[in-house]
């Protein structure tokens, strides 16, 4: 099975299979738990970009349809701190993506 997961990633050349390796809590016994894993990790991800795409329309809508500035905005929708830089960075992409 560990051979198995080494060699996938130079035969398919994407080293997101060799993630089972990395993970705390052993090995896989399988392969259809490496699979579980891999698929679970897709499907968190999916999860945190909508949240992010959801959270990204409301801020904008916000900004175009009040006078609020991007900070105010992710104020008044209670944006974690730790997390307003990085949605200001979105904001700053998305409006450049529109303007092109």
């Amino acid at each position: 099975m560990d051979e198995l997961l080494k060699l996938m990633p130079v035969v398919t050349n994407d080293g997101r299979i060799t993630d089972p390796l990395k993970r705390g809590g052993g090995k896989p016994k399988n392969m259809c738990e490496a699979l579980d894993y891999i698929e679970n990790k897709g499907k968190e991800i999916g999860k945190r970009e909508g949240a992010d795409w959801m959270c990204l329309e409301m801020l904008h809508a916000l900004i175009c349809n009040t006078d609020y500035s991007p900070e105010k905005a992710m104020e008044v929708t209670n944006i974690p701190m730790e997390d307003r830089e990085r949605y200001a960075i979105l904001l700053k992409e998305r409006s450049q993506t529109q303007t092109e």
